[in-house]
């Protein structure tokens, strides 16, 4: 499974909703363990309970290290995470009254790498995100995320589909400010596949035609 330290901001636009992303996670990260058994204990940040029991699994914590202090680092170094048990659902029903996602580009920039600094602000091409956050029938809030690259020409290196990947996972937040949690199982960069993490945090209003 390759592993990537880099936080990487993105800054998502459409015509139709206002969504403005902080940063998101695209591989999990390679952290210093200071802990001889990682934990996954939530204490002062207020999140679902499932970002601890399905999304930083003992596998994931292997990687990231204790779930609180990888939280406080990726926060010291520009990521968000919004708090609260409450954020925007974001979909649209389609003919068969069913939940799709929201379709956004996304332009990649990394803001901090720990293995690499010279990654420090660099443009890693643009993604098209399909974006769902909707409550389950239990009332729990589930997220869904569908990536692909897009061929830019200004970023030829990152030609379409380069990397594609998908996942589910929670959301946290409140109000129009969210935070998704999401495991990808099945991403595959050039043909080679990986699974990662994502962490995408924004602000979401929704158009009045929705």
């Amino acid at each position: 499974m390759p592993i990537n330290s880099a936080i990487m901001k993105t800054i998502l636009q459409t015509l139709t909703q206002r969504i403005a992303l902080y940063a998101g996670i695209c591989m999990m990260f390679s952290c210093d363990l200071n802990d001889e058994v990682p934990n996954n204990e939530l204490g002062k940040y207020d999140l679902p309970p499932e970002v601890a029991s399905e999304i930083f699994t003992p596998e994931v914590l292997a990687v990231t290290g204790s779930l609180e202090p990888f939280l406080d680092l990726i926060q010291q170094n520009g990521m968000q995470i919004h708090e609260g048990e409450s954020p925007p659902e974001i979909y649209w029903y389609n003919d068969n009254k069913n939940q799709v996602a929201l379709i956004f580009t996304i332009g990649h920039s990394c803001l901090y790498d720990s293995n690499f600094t010279s990654y420090k602000d660099s443009i890693f091409g643009r993604y098209e995100d399909h974006i769902l956050i909707a409550k389950d029938q239990e009332g729990n809030y589930v997220s869904d995320l569908r990536y692909f690259s897009l061929m830019d020409p200004l970023y030829p290196q990152y030609p379409d589909r380069l990397d594609t990947g998908f996942g589910a996972g929670t959301a946290s937040g409140s109000g129009s400010d969210f935070t998704m949690f999401v495991n990808v199982k099945d991403g595959i960069f050039g043909g080679a596949r990986y699974e990662a993490l994502w962490i995408i945090s924004g602000s979401y209003q929704a158009n009045s035609d929705y």
